[in-house]
């Protein structure tokens, strides 16, 4: 019953007005502003769109601290339920952490929903949250350290047609791997869902050995962070709150290295061909490789997220070819394809 006090008064606190902290060029839309969330909610409830400190604010936060984020943008959604998040270029590029990612929160009432967004060429996202309620929630805390994930950051594949093409992958300074969140409603093992993404970089180097034949998967381990915040219904008939509700979050907060592989049974089917003579080699470029559903392991709490990175001058897939063979393409032709096939 104390816990309900306190969080009823917390979710009072909330009820404040936010408007006057929030940029004066961030509260309407300006030939110097971009869209980066539409959806829709329940009609009339307010949308807010906060941005996440880096990785290295949320790996130094200590038992109840609460996340320091900044509001950044804030709208109504209308008689339909539908809302748009529009942000000041220079909001978001002042949002960015490492990588130039933004990692974003859109909130309203009860419901949350993380993306990230490079804020160099940010892309309009769909904020999931239909099922939000009126709830005051009083933000999101550090609960604790969770035991290091297992992520999916590339992949490569060698047919036994292909013997003599050797395949490898570096995961580089720098690069940035998108990685799914998980929200609960209990902290039970299994109960976890999908709650969007945010963005991991890298800040040291992994080189994988050479494989020949085989299917390979590329994998290394992520910090990761619980968080936990409590819901109150909004008062009603001038009564307090009565119904407090505990969520959980559970997220990347870092590379914490290794190196592993996974082998899948089957190679993608690939079409777009090209030769390449013996003694040549092929890396990636510029591209992202596709999303693996469940890419990252959360086996401590019993969840499966997602998982995407791009490949770039910091993480390259290798193809060193000892006999003239095949390159082929799943989307496209080798350097704009998201999974490669070296094959006759």
């Amino acid at each position: 019953m104390k816990f309900r006090v306190i969080a009823a008064a917390a979710a009072a606190a909330l009820s404040v007005p936010l408007l006057a902290q929030l940029p004066a060029n961030a509260q309407a839309a300006t030939s110097a502003s971009v869209m980066v969330a539409t959806g829709h909610t329940k009609p009339g409830l307010v949308v807010d769109l906060y941005a996440w400190p880096s990785n290295q604010v949320l790996q130094h936060l200590k038992a109840g601290q609460l996340v320091p984020t900044k509001l950044i943008a804030r709208t109504t959604a209308s008689t339909t339920g539908a809302y748009s998040l529009t942000v000041s270029r220079a909001a978001l590029k002042a949002a960015a952490t490492t990588g130039g990612y933004a990692n974003l929160e859109i909130d309203a009432g009860s419901a949350v929903w993380f993306t990230t967004e490079a804020a160099a060429s940010p892309a309009v996202t769909t904020g999931h949250l239909a099922v939000a309620t009126p709830d005051r929630c009083t933000g999101w805390r550090w609960y604790k350290k969770l035991k290091p994930a297992t992520g999916t950051v590339g992949q490569s594949y060698v047919l036994r047609s292909g013997s003599g093409v050797r395949q490898s992958f570096t995961y580089a300074v720098g690069q940035s791997s998108t990685l799914g969140i998980g929200l609960s409603g209990s902290n039970k093992f299994g109960s976890w869902s999908a709650g969007g993404t945010d963005t991991v970089t890298k800040d040291g180097s992994a080189s994988f050995p050479s494989f020949g034949v085989g299917n390979i998967w590329y994998q290394t381990g992520f910090k990761m962070g619980e968080f936990r915040d409590a819901c109150a219904a909004e008062a009603r008939d001038s009564h307090p709150p009565e119904a407090v509700a505990i969520r959980y979050l559970a997220r990347a907060i870092g590379w914490a290295g290794g190196t592993s592989v996974a082998k899948p049974k089957r190679a993608p089917r690939a079409s777009f061909c090209r030769s390449y003579l013996k003694g040549s080699t092929f890396s990636t470029s510029n591209e992202k490789a596709v999303t693996w559903s469940a890419g990252l392991s959360v086996t401590q709490i019993g969840f499966g997220a997602s998982a995407q990175t791009g490949y770039d001058r910091s993480a390259q897939v290798t193809f060193a070819f000892n006999r003239t063979r095949l390159l082929c393409g799943t989307t496209d032709y080798a350097p704009s394809a998201r999974q490669i096939v070296a094959r006759t």
